[in-house]
């Protein structure tokens, strides 16, 4: 059976897509391009549980190591923690490219992803059955041809058939295996972690996650943190997530910037205090016109989407977390009607998860904009466009 989501009559894969169940193997992997409608002939599947309640998934910690047994046990014993999923976390080479990739249980981690996704029992069975699955935005940035058979490697090498392009919906999830197939080409165990505590307070309950965590994991907040007390002054400088990411990650992908990220000050931290302008911040915008658009750049001569917008920004004195999504977390939320220079635009480009930024842009003003669109292209200004914009983050205090 073939899943296939058009949109605009374009041959599109969005959210699970080109999944396709037969009882016979192709040999040749078909040379289709991704958002193709079909993956060809061939598909592997295996049983996995039924989707049950999904997960709020509210913190997600990352490290280039296995978490500490210790550690996760202090944090399943927290005020406000319901459940915890352990994954395997890290970056990958896959044909040729450094991705950011999960290592998963198929019947476990799917009560984590987007509903869409983790209501398609073919898309984990896929993953099951030994096949790999890239993000749409990966996919489709990467030219990855949906249905063949790719050298992914880490320690290790094994070639996986790409079986779909999905969006799970969570930062770095560029790349998803089966915990087994992770396992084999060397992704460490339990080096990633995600956390439900929907009742917590996310400011405070990050903060003791930090103390509790110890130096070289990542906690990065996925929701909105609550604003700090007035009485409590905001931090200058918050842990930066990138400092427990694996050796090589770039953090941004996708030609909407949909792909691996993560860095800067750890997400969804409001930006500290600075005397930084608009005008500064569009002044080191500009002087990068022209500069490429690469796969998981991040400066200072090439940069994909979040690449470019944490780097401006740091010019300046402010650090940035690097996926778009949790960039979309640092700051409070005006509408594009109340956009003002300097703002950083965010936009949802994958109908599966409408709430999931896949694309940040620098608003110049009079509806224009500033960015590193997608491959091919060159960081410049552009008209600001409308479909799939959710809206503006107000970075600068």
């Amino acid at each position: 059976m073939i899943l296939v989501i058009m949109l605009a009559g374009v041959a599109r894969a969005t959210e699970v897509v080109a999944l396709v169940k037969a009882s016979t193997h192709r040999s040749t992997a078909p040379a289709t391009a991704p958002g193709a409608a079909s993956a060809g002939n061939g598909a592997a599947s295996a049983p996995v549980a039924p989707l049950g309640p999904l997960h709020s998934a509210d913190v997600l910690l990352t490290a280039d190591h296995t978490i500490p047994a210790n550690a996760i046990a202090d944090i399943t014993r927290m005020p406000g923690v319901e459940s915890t999923e352990s994954f395997r976390y890290g970056t990958v080479d896959l044909a040729g490219n450094r991705v950011p990739a999960y290592g998963v249980d198929p019947s476990t981690f799917r009560s984590w992803a987007v509903q869409a996704t983790a209501s398609s029992t073919a898309f984990w069975s896929s993953l099951a059955g030994g096949e790999a699955s890239a993000s749409f935005q990966t996919g489709k940035d990467l030219n990855l041809p949906l249905g063949a058979r790719l050298p992914i490697g880490a320690r290790s090498s094994e070639v996986l058939r790409l079986g779909s392009f999905a969006t799970v919906g969570l930062p770095d999830a560029e790349a998803v295996l089966s915990d087994t197939s992770a396992a084999a080409i060397g992704l460490p165990a339990g080096s990633g972690l995600l956390i439900s505590a929907p009742s917590a307070d996310l400011r405070v309950f990050t903060e003791t996650l930090r103390a509790v965590s110890g130096a070289g994991i990542a906690v990065r907040p996925l929701k909105p943190l609550p604003a700090a007390p007035r009485s409590t002054p905001v931090p200058q400088d918050e842990p930066s997530a990138s400092s427990a990411l694996p050796s090589g990650v770039p953090s941004d992908t996708g030609s909407t910037g949909a792909g691996f990220s993560g860095g800067g000050t750890s997400s969804g931290s409001a930006p500290a205090p600075t005397s930084a302008s608009a005008s500064a911040v569009i002044a080191a915008a500009k002087s990068k016109i022209g500069a490429p658009y690469v796969y998981g750049a991040s400066g200072p001569d090439s940069f994909d989407c979040s690449g470019f917008t944490s780097w401006v920004y740091r010019q300046v004195g402010i650090g940035l977390p690097r996926t778009a999504q949790e960039q979309w977390l640092a700051g409070p939320h005006v509408s594009y009607s109340d956009a003002q220079p300097g703002d950083i635009l965010a936009w949802a480009g994958d109908p599966s998860a409408p709430g999931y930024v896949t694309h940040v842009a620098i608003y110049l003003g009079n509806g224009q904009m500033i960015s590193a669109p997608h491959t091919g292209t060159t960081v410049g200004i552009s008209s600001v466009y409308t479909s799939g914009l959710l809206g503006a983050v107000r970075v600068l205090a």
